[in-house]
């Protein structure tokens, strides 16, 4: 194997070696166009058991307020695995797993994304609104939310559409 390439090795066992940079989306696109649509969100660990950073990730984050970081919320130090978005180019050898919305580790992925988007749709609709934290939660997600006037029925409809409006744009949506 070439510097330039790198082992993957997928669930079932098998190792697919790629050119280093290759991006998850590109691993599942080249085993099913409809896995590469259905995947949300990779799972990584790698070959040595070490996660994949480059050492200036911090497990808090000072403009956080001493806050987990996003990537220490979503790893799991016990394995050394951790969640990378699809569009991350894997420049070592990695085990790899592919993740749908329905696998508990990217719906906690979807949820606080959808945070996001409530967030963008709000500010959109009311500029003057003030937003303070806004986590995903077991159940779903929220934020909260200072207004002047209280939010009515129409209202939440109102960011129920802005929200569809906000996913649609289909912008890069990244960590």
């Amino acid at each position: 194997m070439s510097e330039s390439t790198i082992q993957v090795t997928l669930p079932d066992g098998s190792v697919r070696t790629v050119p280093a940079g290759t991006t998850p989306y590109a691993i599942a696109h080249s085993i099913s166009p409809r896995l590469a649509d259905a995947v949300v969100v990779a799972k990584i660990r790698t070959a040595k058991g070490e996660p994949t950073t480059d050492g200036a990730e911090e497990e808090t984050d000072a403009a956080h307020g001493g806050a987990q970081t996003e990537a220490a919320m979503y790893s799991d130090a016990a394995t050394s695995e951790r969640i990378v978005d699809l569009a991350e180019p894997l420049h070592e050898d990695v085990s790899l797993w592919l993740l749908k919305e329905t696998d508990p580790e990217a719906l906690r992925v979807v949820r606080h994304s959808a945070a996001h988007v409530m967030a963008t749709a709000l500010t959109e609709l009311y500029p003057d609104v003030k937003l303070g934290h806004g986590p995903a939660t077991d159940n779903g997600f929220f934020y909260d939310v200072l207004r002047e006037k209280p939010f009515t029925p129409d209202d939440l409809i109102a960011i129920e559409t802005k929200m569809a409006e906000v996913v649609a744009r289909n912008e890069p949506f990244r960590h």
